[in-house]
């Protein structure tokens, strides 16, 4: 039956867990389903029989206080013996060896006209004996002053035929301890109060109760077996809740003594919710709180802690799981015998004949048993021969892998800087596969005479040779047709259509395009699907453009491409990459992210050229990976523009407060300055227009709270004047208002956008873009 390996582990693997199942869900059974919840119960009636022989005390007291009320009453109505009163309240006494003394006390000149006070105070000597104190019924005790009898006086005045409890107090006159005093009202025949009644309870009494109170431990609670060990450190709270005063406090952290008579609310464990919580953590350790009301409103609560409460069932859980793992040990070395003899032994002889294999020797193989090792030996010896041949094999592709690689990186420009005579731009590109082969590419070349250079990033889906095979393609398309003269956007739009004409594979590219000329910095940009890239102006921090990222190319051939063009300055920075960057994980895999690519530039103080930028790029990238294996093509690509020292320009600027009555001032600047260039009339006009609209538009609009400035820069650079109105106001992109309809007739045209409109038409570009909290919009003009 156990003849082979597989039965032979099977029926060692089905005898362990079943021996460990079975114990060890049997023991945890009995524990959760019986045994907890026993022991809970079990001490919460241990603890109720402590209520109740307190609440059988209280009920003494406030028993002995109206039969206190009812010999005043008798004293009042009758005769009036003195002698015979001492005697009974005595014999009363005798009947209630719980209370510590008490007394009868008369309201003022209720029993003589001419004595004020009049009172029986009655207590316990040392000798337990009760003995009348004529010291209470003079004129040196002033009890109508005491807070006690106020307290109980005022009580009864609002509840009649009530017992009522003092403040704890310290009585310093007759029995020199702490108490608290039960009282009840004695009336007339009309129900008049004409005095009360007390019945003092000695507090050191109470607590010593409640700290005799001993726990026994028992392994469990429906056994009499106990482990001979009590539970030593709870402790108790008694308390009034109706009046929110503390009797007795036995907790080890707090001052108990200083407690009594205070508010509840000094007890920093004590919550309303406390009857329903199971568990309370206090002092870094667990309690279960037991929580007991009395019928008058006092409360008692016990704080049991939760280790010495289960200390025998966690006592009797290790013995279990001693003999649980000493069963274990026990299975483990059966196991490891029969692994190492049925698995182990033949895997040695594998292992060395493997050892064999890979000096270069030739093995022949042989085990007769068990019969899985004897097949597999047989395997091995096939798997021999065919690693020679998978070997020899992978060495071709590995060959063919490495030209295909230096194919792919001499196709990409690699030779920096690339135009050495060219000093109006600086640019640097890096591209790190992460196989032998990758899907990113760069490109960037002059695509006329006419000084434009084209520069791009792009990311094929995908990676491996398939990707890069289709990246090579798509390269030599762009470049193809960049090269025809068509505008940015005709030039993507005819890109896309080539690449889905044949696309069966179902790739697809994400592409940065940006053309620049380099005489006047006028910048398009197009993005197809691509990450979002960074811009830097002179003097300012990095941050991300935003530019609607359009569909990736490849995907549909009639997609519309969205153009977006800015003016660049001496010392602007372009920074491009791919999603290799952004997606880069670390040992945590949690991504680098276009936070901390943003941080990262900006920490970059000393600039020098694009390469170091680049470079201190990748140390950041590095360090942040760590040892992380890299899971995506890295590529990176940076344009510095730095403006054309040979060109024909003149820059003017303008700056003052955005107010309407700076106007005229500017009109007559810029018109001194057309004046200075020999600017001709008809355009002079048409800038007068345009910038007249533009001022007031800033004036009107930007600042609705605040004052602000108004910065216009105007350009002279060789064919073209340019104007840049600059305002710190609210965001606004006037461009995105839509274009009136001017074949309307005047009267139901809607208010608004005609001078944007007519902006718009006039100039060659306008262009608006939000950079570095300001409203930057550029107008370009024909001269």
């Amino acid at each position: 039956m156990f003849k082979t390996l597989k039965s032979k582990i099977i029926a060692i693997a089905i005898t362990t867990f079943a021996i460990i199942t079975v114990v060890f869900t049997g023991y945890a059974y009995v524990f959760e389903i019986n045994t907890n919840p026993l022991i809970l119960d079990y001490y919460s009636r241990y603890i109720e029989v402590l209520k109740d022989e307190i609440n059988k005390d209280v009920v003494k007291i406030e028993n002995n206080s109206k039969d206190l009320a009812l010999i005043g009453s008798l004293f009042y109505k009758t005769d009036k013996s003195v002698g015979l009163t001492k005697e009974v309240i005595k014999k009363i006494f005798d009947n209630y060896p719980d209370s510590l003394g008490g007394g009868i006390w008369f309201e003022p000149y209720v029993i003589d006209k001419a004595q004020k006070r009049f009172c029986f105070y009655a207590f316990r000597d040392k000798d337990g004996k009760v003995v009348i104190d004529e010291s209470f019924n003079s004129e040196q005790y002033n009890y109508l002053n005491q807070g006690w009898y106020k307290q109980i006086v005022s009580q009864i005045k609002e509840q009649k035929n009530i017992v009522a409890w003092s403040l704890p107090y310290y009585e310093n006159q007759g029995s020199n301890t702490l108490m608290i005093t039960a009282g009840s009202g004695i009336y007339d025949d009309k129900g008049n109060l004409i005095g009360i009644s007390t019945v003092d309870w000695q507090i050191s009494s109470i607590e010593e109760q409640i700290k005799d109170m001993k726990f026994v431990l028992k392994i469990s609670p429906q056994s009499s077996f106990s482990s001979g060990k009590y539970i030593k450190n709870h402790f108790a709270l008694l308390a009034n809740l109706e009046d929110d005063y503390i009797i007795v406090s036995t907790d080890p952290y707090l001052d108990n003594k200083s407690l009594i008579g205070k508010k509840i609310k000094n007890i920093p464990w004590y919550t309303k919710t406390l009857i329903k919580d199971i568990y309370v953590t206090y002092q870094n350790k667990i309690y279960v709180p037991y929580v007991k009301n009395f019928d008058n409103g006092m409360v008692l609560i016990f704080f049991i802690p939760r280790n010495e409460m289960f200390y025998s069932l966690i006592y009797s859980l290790k013995i279990m799981l001693s003999i649980l793992l000493f069963l274990g040990f026990l299975l483990s070395i059966l196991l490891y015998l029969s692994l190492n003899k049925y698995i182990m032994e033949p895997i040695n002889i594998l292992t060395g004949i493997a050892k064999k294999i890979g000096k270069g020797e030739d093995v022949k193989i042989k085990i007769e048993e068990p019969e899985e090792f004897a097949q597999l030996a047989s395997t091995f010896d096939k798997m021999t021969t065919d690693i020679k041949i998978i070997t020899k094999e992978r060495g071709k592709i590995d060959s063919e892998l490495s030209i295909a690689k230096s194919i792919q990186s001499s196709s990409l420009p690699n030779v920096f800087p690339p135009f050495p005579d060219k000093k109006e731009f600086d640019i640097y590109a890096s591209m790190a596969p992460a196989k032998e082969v990758g899907g990113d590419f760069y490109d960037f070349y002059f695509i006329d005479e006419k000084d434009n250079f084209m520069f791009l990033i792009a990311d094929v889906s995908g990676k491996g040779v398939p990707a890069a095979l289709f990246m090579m393609t798509a390269k030599t398309l762009i470049n193809n047709m960049a090269q025809v003269g068509y505008s940015p956007k005709e030039l993507i739009q005819i890109i896309n259509k080539k690449m889905c004409e044949n696309n069966k594979q179902g790739f697809f590219v994400t592409m940065l395009s940006g053309i620049v000329n380099i005489k006047t910095g006028n910048l398009t940009l197009v993005n197809c699907g691509h990450n979002q890239p960074l811009i830097k102006r002179k003097d300012g921090d990095y941050e991300y453009m935003q530019l609607d990222a359009n569909a990736p190319l490849g995907i549909l051939d009639d997609t519309d491409f969205s153009v977006y063009e800015t003016q660049l300055n001496k010392g602007d920075i372009i920074f491009t990459y791919t999603d290799g960057i952004t997606e880069a994980m670390n040992n945590d895999e949690e991504m680098y992210g276009e936070e901390r690519l943003l941080e990262s530039l900006n920490s970059i103080k000393d600039e020098g050229n694009i390469k170091e930028i680049i470079s201190k790029v990748k140390q950041n990238l590095k360090l942040y990976t760590d040892s992380a294996p890299q899971s995506d093509d890295i590529t990176m690509l940076g344009f510095k523009y730095e403006g054309c020292e040979t060109q024909n320009a003149d820059i003017k600027v303008y700056d003052d407060l955005a107010v309407i009555e700076n106007y005229k001032p500017f009109y007559s600047w810029l018109h001194n300055i057309m004046d200075e260039w020999n600017i001709n009339e008809e355009l002079s006009n048409t800038i007068d227009m345009c910038s007249e609209e533009l001022f007031a538009n800033i004036t009107f609009y930007a600042y609705p709270e605040n004052r602000g400035n108004i910065k216009v820069t105007v350009k002279n650079i060789n064919n073209e004047i340019t104007l840049i109105f600059e305002d710190t106001g609210i965001a606004y992109n006037p461009l995105e208002k839509p274009d009136p309809d001017i074949t309307l007739p005047p009267m139901e045209r809607p208010l608004g956008g005609l001078g944007i409109f007519m902006v718009k038409n006039m100039a060659k570009n306008v262009n608006y873009e939000r950079l570095e909290n300001k409203n930057i919009l550029t107008l370009v003009f024909d001269k």
